[in-house]
């Protein structure tokens, strides 16, 4: 297969796996401003939602459908048919998925590790004669932990309040008594940004404002994490 092409279908992977990201599979909103929203800073460690979300529930049957269309998906960028590889867990946050499979890969050969803000880098690049091989491989890290439907769905409105309430109340104010410069970004009304969440670029998404220097970035998300947590917000 010429390179271009074998090129092509790599992007396409990480691509895709880079889907699993902190905003589900769009891409993050613009937003209207309005007056700064001030609050009694909570502790990001012991926040709880002031109301609860109902998740779907799934079947073993649903899941078993799920799980063959989203590795179809992935086998179409194999040269060969793909291999029968059985699920050993399901990935149920976006970090778990991350990780995971960071070390699916290395342990394959590829050593990777989590990306600035998500998703897989590769460490050193992958030589092009390797491609095909790295397809393959990342092919099985998917069969063997396959990531909850959750992780593969736009976010719900009852979801995107719920990030908006955990960002104004404990993560800003968890930034900045860390020191983090919050940028000069007026902060939209809850409402406005559940209306507006898929409307456009991002403008106002608080995850993006941790430094991406490591260790920093290490030391600001493990004492303020980026998301509310996962219990409430995925409901696993």
């Amino acid at each position: 297969m010429p390179s271009r092409t074998r090129r092509l279908r790599l992007a396409a992977v990480i691509a895709l796996s880079a889907l699993i990201t902190l905003t589900g599979c769009s891409d993050t909103p613009s937003s209207t401003p309005t007056p700064q929203h001030t609050t009694t800073a909570e502790d990001p460690h012991t926040w709880v939602p002031d109301e609860p979300i109902e998740h779907p529930t799934y079947s073993k049957e649903e899941l078993d459908e799920y799980r063959s269309a989203y590795l179809d998906e992935r086998a179409g960028l194999l040269d060969s048919p793909p291999p029968d590889v059985e699920l050993i867990r399901w990935t149920t946050t976006p970090e778990d998925n991350w990780e995971t499979t960071v070390t699916c890969l290395t342990e394959a050969g590829f050593p990777a590790e989590v990306g600035p803000t998500g998703g897989t880098v590769f460490t050193p690049p992958v030589p092009t004669s390797q491609e095909d091989a790295l397809l393959l491989a990342q092919y099985i890290c998917d069969a063997q932990y396959t990531p909850v439907p959750a992780l593969r769905t736009d976010w719900t409105p009852e979801q995107i309040g719920m990030a908006w309430d955990y960002w104004t109340e404990a993560f800003i104010p968890c930034l900045e008594s860390n020191g983090v410069t919050i940028p000069d970004v007026p902060t939209p009304s809850r409402e406005t940004y559940i209306d507006t969440f898929f409307d456009g670029p991002r403008a106002w998404y608080p995850p993006d404002w941790i430094p991406h220097d490591q260790p920093r970035r290490e030391r600001i998300a493990e004492s303020c994490p980026p998301m509310p947590p996962h219990e409430y917000f995925y409901g696993t």
